[in-house]
């Protein structure tokens, strides 16, 4: 089997999602949404794949999407995050910031959100009151953020990750991934934290703070997204590689067709969008595996005909 024929076999579908870029994605147990340039955030239905919603937000390019059982989450170039009933799309807050700034990539909790904007700074909203509570202000452009129940993990435009307690709203610690290359992206789990240049990612120990592995991905890292067993890399070289994160070994590389330009991924699919406003969902590297299970699960479940016996006639 060649090479492309393989790599088109991983293809479940391509969606023609947008008319620009797609800048960023997120999935749940039945939905897929993507938002774009070109102002749009559209929610795609998993089963068939088809499109079940579209919302715009004008002529602002959306960066960061997010979503809960509750709430639809949208950062758009405008400094502004709007939240949507997940249920029925209808607008429930829209939280404002300075009219020169633009929200780079947005997190969530159950009881806050977490803007970062390119004024350097990051705001904190409590999501009963939908109101503005702290600002956490930084000696580089944030660029990404993620939070998890302890802390806020921060990726600055200087090469810095900053790491806060978010009970304290105090700086915990740094890693220094670069000292003149822009950190565009920061992930972790349980372990490990993960920083990303456009050049290469570095693996940290978490309790250490110490460099694990540095992994070399080529030129051009637009995206890193991880679950328990890999990390996936989407570059403008238009390939999407995948490491395994106990070899710290590259066992897959799949191809697009224009440059990746945002990753997401799911227990069954890696979801990739690219320059051109494409979205195509791959199989996952447990694709095979995880679908065996479920057919033997449903196997177990199928009832069996019951054999009914004929009374003998008297």
């Amino acid at each position: 089997m060649n090479e492309n024929k393989a790599i088109e076999e991983r293809i479940i579908t391509i969606i023609k999602g947008h008319k620009s870029q797609v800048n960023d994605i997120f999935t749940d147990k039945n939905f897929m949404y993507s938002g774009s340039k070109d102002g749009f955030i559209k929610v795609w239905d998993k089963k068939k794949w088809d499109e079940k919603h579209s919302i715009s937000v004008g002529r602002w390019w959306i960066n960061s999407i997010v979503v809960d059982s509750q709430h639809v989450f949208i950062g758009s170039s405008d400094a502004v995050v709007n939240v949507f009933d997940k249920k029925n799309l209808k607008a429930v807050a829209n939280l404002k910031h300075s009219i020169f700034s633009t929200i780079n990539s947005i997190s969530i909790d159950k009881t806050h959100v977490f803007v970062a904007l390119n004024d350097r700074t990051i705001r904190i909203w409590n999501r009963e009151k939908w109101e503005e509570e702290h600002k956490l202000k930084h000696n580089g452009i944030v660029q990404s953020l993620f939070s998890d129940t302890k802390n806020l993990y921060v990726a600055l435009s200087n090469g810095t990750a900053n790491i806060w307690d978010k009970k304290s709203l105090s700086l915990d610690y740094k890693l220094q991934h670069s000292s003149f290359r822009t950190l565009h992206s920061i992930a972790s789990d349980k372990s490990y934290i993960f920083t990303a240049t456009s050049k290469e990612i570095k693996v940290w120990d978490k309790k250490t703070k110490d460099l694990v592995v540095e992994l070399d991905c080529g030129k051009g890292i637009q995206s890193i997204s991880i679950d328990a067993d890999y990390v996936f890399i989407g570059s403008s070289d238009k390939f999407i590689r995948i490491w395994d994160k106990n070899s710290w070994n590259e066992i897959q590389r799949l191809k697009s067709t224009s440059k990746i330009t945002s990753l997401c991924v799911d227990d069954l699919y890696v979801y990739s969008g690219d320059s051109k406003g494409f979205i195509t969902v791959w199989k996952h590297p447990l694709y095979d595996k995880k679908m065996k299970q479920k057919e033997k699960k449903t196997t177990k479940k199928s009832p069996t005909k019951k054999k009914v016996k004929k009374k003998e006639e008297a």
